[in-house]
């Protein structure tokens, strides 16, 4: 069944006796929220409490399994799931009961905003800084058994007690392995050969080499933003980069040999990876992150992983 946001803007501005057991939840700001392709979330006040409060358009994919996920580990924004929480108006003129999400609300701006504001300011610094407060985050998430499944700048809220994950409903968790999913991660981060079957907790390692390899870059030539773009805070084209025709790429690499940013060269490398599984992406970051000896080293697996 598909909903619409007016109909979850309709039940916001009248919420008595809309919902369950969230009481009358307030809109804060009123009337503010922002939409993805399959939800729309709001910021809400319920008893005094903050939280984030998300409606979905289309029925949301194995949702009770990710939520228990994101209860388990600090990394995510903590959610549960609510089953016929709200009553919405139905085009057929009656009322539909459909079920939320609820969690925590994270107060911060997302590393998408982040990136913008520090390059329109030419703020190498800040770049730097949020280059390795997001290694250290890729690090703690490839040591885990499970996967977000949508990574990007977007989904990333950089809070005064560090980066945070939000948007859990791509998430892969071992009670999801042997199934396939339609989700499949935004185009402009994750591997284009990655398809409905390919659901294991792998899923991060391609769009972590992506970002990690962007900050890095951009910590040491911020120009790097304005030539090359292409929306959405992408500067490298993961089929370009895959076929071995990215001319940003070979740019990238020349800066990092000029840093001598041996650690970094390698995670760039494993963009050109035919498969969605980086061997030895967690090796190369632990370098970066915490100065493991033999930088020289490093190199990943042979192309197309195990």
């Amino acid at each position: 069944m598909i909903f619409s946001v007016f109909q979850y803007l309709k039940a916001l501005a009248d919420p008595v006796g809309r919902f369950r057991t969230l009481g009358v939840p307030r809109v804060v700001p009123a009337g503010s929220f922002r939409t993805g392709n399959d939800a729309v979330v709001f910021r809400v006040v319920s008893e005094g409490r903050t939280m984030m409060l998300k409606c979905y358009l289309r029925s949301p994919q194995m949702i009770e399994a990710r939520c228990a996920c994101s209860q388990r580990t600090p990394l995510t924004a903590y959610c549960r799931w609510l089953d016929r929480e709200l009553t919405i108006d139905d085009d057929a003129g009656g009322t539909t009961e459909v079920g939320v999400t609820v969690g925590e609300w994270i107060e911060g701006r997302t590393l998408a905003d982040e990136i913008l504001d520090a390059v329109v300011e030419r703020d190498a610094e800040r770049l730097a800084r949020l280059s390795a407060e997001f290694d250290r985050l890729a690090l703690a998430l490839l040591g885990q058994e499970w996967a977000h499944g949508d990574l990007k700048p977007e989904n990333i809220v950089c809070s005064p007690n560090g980066m945070r994950l939000i948007d859990i409903d791509s998430i892969y968790t071992p009670e999801l392995a042997g199934l396939t999913t339609t989700q499949l991660g935004t185009e402009g981060y994750r591997h284009p050969s990655r398809t409905e079957s390919d659901f294991d907790r792998h899923l991060d390692d391609y769009p972590i080499a992506l970002i990690s390899t962007t900050l890095a870059a951009l910590a040491l030539d911020y120009d790097l933003y304005r030539r090359n773009d292409r929306g959405d805070g992408v500067l490298i084209d993961p089929s370009e980069a895959v076929a071995g025709t990215s001319a940003i790429v070979a740019e990238i690499e020349r800066l990092f040999a000029r840093a001598g940013d041996a650690a970094h060269t390698v995670i760039l490398n494993s963009l050109l990876t035919p498969t969605h599984h980086i061997e030895g992406l967690h090796e190369a970051l632990q370098q970066v992150v915490e100065g493991v000896p033999d930088a020289d080293n490093l190199e990943l697996a042979p192309r197309g992983g195990r």
